[in-house]
């Protein structure tokens, strides 16, 4: 997830509680309905949707850009996961 620098963020600890509203759109700009889905990876950049492997910026593959996933149960169990960004130069 980005957020612009001049966004001030809370500090979350370890075992504080957080409530995420997340809302999902997909790559035409459309709201994307998960009422019914039991569980959810997403990350940045869009690798795969429905299944398929997609192409949503033609420099995902550039090897300097960070890595970021997010995966959601309806069990309320959240995955979060960032790949910092390194020099592969």
């Amino acid at each position: 997830m980005s957020f612009p620098q001049e966004t001030s963020l809370p500090v979350v600890n370890i075992n504080d509680s957080v409530k995420l509203n997340l809302e999902f759109i997909d790559k035409d700009g459309k709201f994307i309905n998960l009422s019914n889905t039991d569980s959810i990876v997403t990350g940045i950049p869009l690798l795969v949707q429905n299944g398929k492997n997609v192409v949503d910026n033609p420099k995902q593959d550039d090897l300097a850009h960070a890595r970021t996933a997010l995966g959601v149960r309806n069990t309320v169990a959240v995955l979060y996961i960032i790949h910092g960004r390194k020099n592969y130069k």
